[in-house]
């Protein structure tokens, strides 16, 4: 080809892409506006990458999503292409082309040789005509017999890009073809049914009978499935996909439409770790795609899983696993009952981070903590989105009841002992933000603070008061005292499981409680100071008696939009409770069968009393009032991890209503009621814990 040739063959259908971002975030891309090629740049070496995009993609859909591109690339061993200004000449050994002007900016691809790669691509060795003739159990295998890649996907693929080009061209491979595919449900702990191969040039697409997904309502259902029962030691792979559900069938569907990315994430409760250095993938609902996580069983017995999924940083589902292990060896499974509980997805505005915090395992068998960024648009691609932390050696609920009892003790009375006070919160900030908090993490914090505002944390754990981890910067060589992360940001947190947390928040309908005790002089002066707020707005406003009979009664009605508490909390024996008139006491173990109707509502729940936001450990897993509202319906939970003083108490409760009843945030309106608390070292502004969506604001009357 002469050089007066190539200008005609120059293709201005590409995309150019960025080497360090995810393959989530490209293939979305890519996916959702196809270019003929896609240009993989890595901009340290100054090279340069071609792929088809149909190729691109098939690549892509059998990779994490949290793999940087270029990994990618280096993986498939991939050469650079070589670059030539639109003057020059071409040189004889290359075959494609990357043409830039004189600004040095790409304006198209040139490609001399035929529709045939360069080189063959692992996906295409692994779906090979020989390789497809070593079906085993409809799934395709290598040697050792363990399954790649589930040909429904490729075939799905094949679907969606045969109106565009041959699909052995995609492959490198002339005398591929695939099985033909339909749409069908895999029960918990069953198989795939892929149809096998047929005849050559059979077309590919939707089953006879089915509705491809894209013409019709399809619902969609989180799914798991595995092959054989789990076994000590031995990798256990759980397969995880979002596929659309079969008429007939009551599987519990997904508030989402075709399209949406989900990241799917996996916590081993007990009895298994993740083999592997990622605990999250995505997936496009409706790609077809199926990400598997190989798990190795800890001890016989029985184990729990937990799979979670999100959508934008907001809940979508939950799957909860108890698998048995035994310590014997591989036997196919029967299908285990799944407990699916799927979350009606809130509108509204994500946190700028959502971290999910959870158990895990170290290879070692440690415990430790996994820290999964779930949505942060503010942070770029190439970010480190998981992080585990170091071993944990001590009980976490034993050593955060010490570690409140060491505050509880600090006394303010003087300016010496204020200023006593000052450093020794500053200290257990530092020591719990060592201890726990990857230093990778907190870096990544810091260094975006300017970019973020608000962070949900959303966690299993129960026991550890994040709000309390301070930042050490390094400045000018020297470590620094930095602020508390309720200081920097606009810090709520949330539990991990089938809760959602409301867009809006309704004062419509409150109700105080407030016991008289003899030593609270301020709590109803704060009653008396927030009623008068809401009755300016005209709310409604009900004290409602302190006793246990009068709330089991109010409770069941579930009229409420707003309970305050004002009084004494205890923590003591494994039990928390409120302190009611008459030495009554009111647990969350009260809030059973038709108790349960407080949450109707959807209340904002505040207890301002020492105390009383403590978690603890009930007998079927988190007690304390937090998690207790939460289950049955509650937008908003705010309160105390150890004693404050009711004048204190005070200031933060009318700073808050205040905020809020002009419009502020939660998480704003906390900000600044910890702050309007902040009291020459007195630690009540640090005490509290808030349950809520951060962008969560008052709903108009």
């Amino acid at each position: 080809m002469s050089d007066s040739d190539f200008k005609s063959l120059l293709s201005r259908d590409f995309r150019l892409i960025d080497g360090n971002a995810s393959a989530a975030n490209i293939k979305t891309r890519i996916t959702a506006a196809p270019a003929a090629y896609s240009i993989v740049e890595d901009k340290r070496r100054k090279n340069y990458y071609v792929y088809e995009t149909a190729e691109l993609i098939t690549r892509l859909n059998l990779t994490n999503g949290r793999t940087k591109l270029i990994n990618v690339v280096q993986r498939d061993n991939r050469k650079p292409v070589a670059v030539i200004g639109l003057n020059d000449r071409l040189k004889p050994a290359a075959d494609k082309y990357i043409v830039r002007n004189s600004d040095k900016k790409v304006v198209g691809v040139v490609r001399t040789e035929k529709i045939i790669p360069q080189q063959r691509t692992r996906l295409s060795e692994m779906l090979s005509e020989k390789l497809i003739q070593q079906l085993e159990n409809k799934r395709l295998v290598v040697k050792g017999g363990k399954p790649l890649i589930d040909l429904r996907k490729a075939a799905g693929l094949k679907a969606y890009y045969q109106k565009k080009t041959d699909w052995g061209e995609v492959f490198g491979d002339k005398n591929l073809v695939l099985p033909d595919t339909g749409s069908t449900e895999t029960p918990a702990g069953g198989k795939q049914e892929v149809p096998g191969p047929p005849g050559k040039g059979t077309p590919v697409g939707p089953a006879e009978g089915k509705t491809p997904p894209e013409q019709a309502g399809i619902s969609w259902f989180l799914n798991a499935d595995y092959e054989h029962a789990a076994v000590v030691e031995e990798p256990f792979p759980l397969h995880l996909s979002i596929d659309a559900v079969t008429k007939g069938k009551k599987n519990k569907t997904l508030n989402v439409k075709e399209g949406a990315e989900v990241l799917i994430a996996v916590s081993c409760e007990k009895g298994f770790r993740v083999n592997g250095e990622y605990t999250s993938d995505t997936i496009i609902v409706g790609s077809k795609k199926k990400i598997t996580f190989s798990l190795i069983p800890l001890t016989a017995g029985e184990g729990q899983v937990f799979v979670y999924a999100y959508t934008k940083g907001r809940p979508l589902a939950t799957l909860e696993l108890n698998l048995p292990v035994t310590a014997g060896t591989k036997q196919t499974s029967k299908p285990l009952p799944v407990s699916a509980r799927v979350i009606p997805v809130i509108p509204g505005h994500a946190a700028d981070l959502s971290l999910l915090i959870s158990k895990t395992y170290l290879p070692s068998g440690e415990k430790a903590l996994g820290f999964l960024v779930l949505h942060a648009p503010v942070l770029e691609d190439n970010d480190k989105k998981e992080f585990v932390s170091e071993p944990i050696e001590l009980n976490p609920q034993e050593y955060m009841q010490n570690f409140f009892r060491d505050i509880e003790k600090l006394n303010t009375d003087t300016p010496k002992e204020m200023k006593s006070a000052v450093r020794t919160l500053r200290n257990k900030g530092a020591e719990l933000t060592r201890r726990l908090l990857p230093p990778e993490l907190a870096d990544l914090l810091w260094n975006n603070r300017d970019k973020i505002q608000t962070i949900s944390i959303i966690s299993q754990e129960p026991w550890i008061p994040w709000e309390l981890c301070c930042f050490s910067p390094i400045v000018e060589g020297r470590v620094t005292d930095g602020p508390y992360f309720c200081e920097q940001f606009q810090v709520t947190r949330w539990l991990a499981g089938p809760w959602s947390p409301a867009e809006f928040i309704s004062f419509s309908n409150a109700g105080f409680i407030i016991p008289q005790h003899d030593n609270l002089k301020h709590t109803e002066l704060e009653r008396d100071e927030i009623r008068a707020m809401l009755k300016e707005k005209n709310y409604l406003v009900e004290d409602i008696p302190a006793n246990i009979e009068t709330l089991e009664s109010k409770f069941s009605e579930g009229t409420y939009s707003l309970l305050h508490f004002s009084g004494h909390g205890v923590t003591a024996n494994n039990k928390i409770a409120m302190m009611l008139e008459d030495n009554e006491e009111f647990t969350p173990e009260y809030i059973n069968g038709k108790l349960s109707n407080v949450g109707i509502r959807q209340p904002f729940v505040f207890f301002n009393a020492c105390q009383i936001g403590r978690p603890v450990m009930g007998i079927t897993g988190i007690g304390g009032w937090a998690s207790r509202f939460i289950e049955v319906g509650a937008s908003v939970f705010i309160g105390a991890y150890w004693n404050v003083l009711d004048e204190r108490a005070h200031v933060f409760a009318a700073a808050l209503y205040k905020e809020l009843l002009q419009g502020a945030t939660i998480g704003k309106a906390v900000q600044t009621a910890r702050l309007a608390t902040n009291n020459n070292g007195d630690p009540a502004w640090l005490a509290y814990t808030v349950y809520a969506d951060p962008n969560a604001v008052l709903k108009a009357v």
